[in-house]
């Protein structure tokens, strides 16, 4: 038995130094061992792991998305504020006009007839309320300078037309206008008519509704009461 293992290491010896005997050029073994190394198993991912792989993956796809959507410099445009200004002054430009022009037959009718109270309410909330910021601030208006302002117009037979109206944005952190109104004055049944400027100034807030206005209707007044 000893003999017989004595045998075999020396057959091994022989062939280890035949093998290493044999010329190989450079970098040829090493590539073969690269093709007898064993393949590594791939390792499974376990399947609790997946949704949480899938939902970091929807998010890598979603930020550039939402990050190409978001505008990076949130200082308003020149544009942005031409548009904003100019539904500020569409808000005001409107409640003058419903203000300043009439008296039309429905007013007539509501002050020279034994009408209800609501019918002025109503007249007024068709005209002005959705331009106003709150319940206060509509209130304060319409007791001054909603149906209420053709009172004299009325009495003493006028009717009013605006002809043309500035405005101007103040300096105020907040937003506030000066705006100046002519009005054209003219006697019902005349041919002659008379043009009188009112002026004034509307506070707003960021939704272009009034928060505040005011009307000076002095000089108006004087001028028709004195024909």
């Amino acid at each position: 038995m000893l003999e017989n293992n004595q045998n075999e290491q020396r057959l091994k010896e022989h062939v280890t130094k035949e093998i290493d005997s044999i010329r190989v050029p450079t970098g040829l073994k090493e590539e073969m061992w690269t093709h007898v190394q064993p393949v590594r198993k791939k390792r499974r991912i376990p399947s609790k792991v997946l949704p949480y792989i899938a939902t970091l993956a929807c998010v890598a796809v979603l930020i550039p998305l939402v990050l190409a959507v978001l505008p990076f410099n949130s200082e308003p445009t020149p544009s942005d504020v031409v548009t904003t200004q100019e539904e500020q002054i569409k808000t005001i430009e409107t409640v003058l006009q419903n203000a300043l022009n009439g008296p039309d037959a429905e007013l007539k009718q509501i002050f020279n007839r034994d009408t209800s109270i609501e019918d002025s309410i109503q007249y007024d909330k068709e005209r002005f309320k959705e331009y106003f910021a709150n319940d206060t601030a509509y209130m304060e208006f319409v007791n001054s300078y909603g149906a209420v302002l053709m009172i004299i117009p009325i009495r003493n037979e006028y009717t009013l037309q605006v002809k043309d109206i500035k405005f101007e944005k103040t300096d105020s952190k907040e937003i506030i206008y000066n705006f100046s109104v002519e009005v054209l004055y003219q006697k019902e049944g005349s041919e002659k008519s008379d043009v009188e400027v009112v002026d004034g100034q509307a506070n707003l807030n960021e939704d272009h509704k009034i928060e505040r206005i005011l009307i000076r209707l002095n000089d108006l007044w004087n001028a028709i009461e004195k024909n």
